[in-house]
C-alpha cells in the first residue's frame, strides 16, 4: 500500500485555484483503469513525474504526481485538477468494452 504525502502550502494554492484538495483526489490511485504517462516537460534527472487521468468520488481528475528513488511506498502528489474534455474522453474511450 502506497503512502501519500504533499506540500501543506501548495495544497491550499491548489484548493484555491483548482478546487481540490489532495486528499479528496487520493482515490484516484485505486482505479484500475487510470491512465498513468509520463511526463517528460516536467521531469528533471533526480525526479520523474507521471499524470495520472482517472475516475476519483465519481468525477473525472488528473492527479501529477512524483515518485521518488528515496522511498519507492510514498507518493507525491505534486497538484490535482478536473480533467478537460480531450482527457476525459480519452478516459472514457479506454475503459468502453
Amino acid at each position: 500500500m502506497s503512502r501519500f504525502s504533499w506540500d501543506p502550502l501548495k495544497d491550499i494554492a491548489n484548493q484555491q485555484r483548482h478546487g481540490l484538495r489532495f486528499s479528496e483526489v487520493i482515490s484516484v490511485f485505486d482505479d484500475p483503469e487510470a491512465i498513468d504517462d509520463y511526463d517528460a516537460a516536467h521531469s528533471h534527472p533526480s525526479e520523474d513525474r507521471w499524470t495520472t487521468i482517472g475516475w476519483c468520488d465519481g468525477r473525472c481528475i488528473v492527479v501529477r504526481v512524483t515518485w521518488t528513488d528515496r522511498d519507492p511506498d510514498v507518493i507525491r502528489i505534486i497538484s490535482a485538477r478536473f480533467a478537460d474534455v480531450s482527457e476525459t474522453t480519452l478516459y472514457r474511450q479506454r475503459i468502453k468494452p
